[in-house]
């Protein structure tokens, strides 16, 4: 929640705590603004939101911050190649090593994309195509679909999720991930616990037929003795 973010802000502020974001899912998720919400630093990744491949961490932050942060792993960085010391300036004092320059260079285009797709498009697309995802699940007899903007959250009452997930994966092709989802506390609040759930995103790529294909797999799987 935007205006949540915006009150830990004042609390921060107050009490001179760095303001640090991780606003790994909710690149293309949510429209976030790093001037309004004014944090010292976020943090993204290449794969999620920004639909690139892995390998790439993505650090955003203010001279303050970014000036005081001292390296934590050390290597040839090429700047300075003379010297035994790790370089005190940016961005060459975070860049231990050889740059991953393959995941460097996808995630430029995959930005380029996103600019050309516009990120207000990309939310609308993905949000419609979950809603309708959600709705279409919640009418079968036995499964409970919850979530927030494309992201969903699966169980059923009587089904094994995890053979669920399997019958997804080896008949439909339909690939997601099933388990607890590091969220210990979130299953046993809603009553998932311990068999997990089966959690799903909708991607910008996706389309109302995915959204069809994937609705009647569950409810053929349901069927099923």
């Amino acid at each position: 929640n935007i205006d949540d973010l915006k009150r830990f802000q004042e609390v921060l502020k107050e009490n001179n705590i760095y303001y640090i974001l991780d606003a790994v899912q909710a690149v293309c998720e949510r429209n976030i603004s790093i001037e309004d919400l004014q944090v010292d630093a976020l943090i993204a990744s290449s794969n999620i939101g920004f639909m690139s491949i892995e390998g790439t961490s993505i650090l955003v932050g203010s001279k303050r911050i970014l000036n005081e942060i001292e390296p934590i792993i050390f290597g040839g960085t090429g700047s300075i190649s003379d010297s035994g010391e790790m370089p005190s300036f940016l961005p060459d004092k975070l860049e231990a090593g050889t740059i991953n320059t393959t995941s460097i260079l996808a995630l430029g285009n995959a930005i380029k994309n996103i600019n050309m797709y516009g990120v207000d498009n990309i939310i609308e697309k993905k949000y419609n195509l979950a809603n309708d995802l959600r709705e279409r699940l919640n009418k079968l007899s036995g499964v409970h679909a919850i979530g927030d903007g494309s992201f969903l959250n699966i169980f059923t009452e009587e089904r094994d999720e995890a053979m669920v997930m399997s019958q997804l994966d080896l008949e439909y092709n339909i690939m997601a991930r099933v388990g607890i989802h590091c969220s210990f506390s979130t299953h046993i609040s809603q009553g998932s616990f311990p068999n997990g759930s089966i959690r799903m995103s909708i991607g910008y790529f996706n389309s109302k037929y995915d959204v069809e294909y994937i609705a009647e797999a569950f409810k053929s799987i349901l069927e099923q003795d």
